[in-house]
């Protein structure tokens, strides 16, 4: 492949990303929606979205899910 080939092919790769960052964006407003959560409840709202990304806090003792 070409330099030219080569970056038209990350530039590609970086519209992707962001396509997908996007809609992930909008799936985790339609699960907020879905749940009830106030936009202004914003710890809930991270912990959904930490789910959504399957995140979970190595020790629950510390944190109250």
């Amino acid at each position: 492949m070409t330099e030219n080939e080569l970056i038209g092919e990350i530039a590609e790769c970086l519209q992707e990303a962001l396509r997908l960052q996007s809609r992930v964006t909008e799936m985790t407003e339609r699960v907020h929606q879905a749940a009830g959560m106030s936009v202004a409840d914003r710890a809930l709202r991270a912990k959904v979205t930490g789910l959504f990304f399957g995140l979970w806090p190595t020790s629950r003792s510390s944190t109250v899910w």
